[in-house]
């Protein structure tokens, strides 16, 4: 699968979201696979909280089978790991979602596997405003751009803090309506194909300059 079809062939549908962020369900939702690192630890490893590459399986072990009404976690897909580990995490599977399905809650995750969290992009576009850690990765939208509460509402690496950040939300309607909107903002620029293409050969552009100048080419 191309770049684009992976990270932008949902961005359209997001920014035509027909749920107001008001009429959304106060639910904090996240499907997605066993990508990342840090699968193989015990699911009660104390370190993993410290450690950035193991936020994917920190939010699952630590909340897909707490049973909080507001939380909804749940794997899709477990992939990368051995038969005996698959078992391990079996009972963490959930029923896939449509993105039509997940435009419906308020809260979504947005968290870093192997590489950029695959549904980042059109999350930002939607209506409803995404939780997630800082991102340590960076893509086409540099999300080291992206700031906590101004585009979306920062979580730490192990989640601990997720049902204080929803409570927050919750209590806060407007503030997270505005991250909601400003994030969608820098989503328009990646709504259309001959955007992201013009913008693709703009970057190329300046790092073949860029290299020129340095003697590379």
């Amino acid at each position: 699968m191309c770049i684009r079809d992976r990270h932008f062939r949902n961005v359209p549908a997001a920014l035509r979201d027909g749920f107001t962020y008001e009429k959304k369900l106060p639910v904090a939702i996240w499907r997605g696979s066993t990508t990342g690192l840090c699968w193989y630890l015990p699911m009660d490893e104390k370190m993993a909280a410290e450690r950035t590459e193991c936020a994917r399986r920190n939010l699952v072990t630590t909340w897909a089978k707490n049973g909080v009404d507001n939380i909804d976690i749940g794997l899709t897909n477990i992939v990368q790991l051995s038969k005996k580990m698959e078992s391990k995490y079996s009972s963490l599977v959930k029923k896939e979602m449509s993105i039509h399905d997940m435009l419906q809650y308020r809260y979504i995750i947005s968290v870093e596997g192997n590489d950029v969290a695959t549904n980042l992009k059109w999350a930002l576009a939607s209506n409803s405003v995404v939780f997630m850690p800082p991102p340590t990765r960076e893509s086409i939208i540099l999300e080291s751009t992206l700031y906590p509460w101004i585009h979306y509402v920062p979580l730490s690496y192990d989640f601990s803090d997720l049902q204080v950040k929803i409570k927050y939300c919750d209590d806060n309607p407007l503030v997270c309506q505005n991250i909601s909107a400003t994030a969608t903002k820098c989503m328009l620029p990646f709504s259309t194909r001959s955007n992201i293409f013009s913008l693709g050969a703009r970057i190329l552009e300046a790092f073949v300059t860029e290299m020129k100048g340095l003697g590379i080419f």
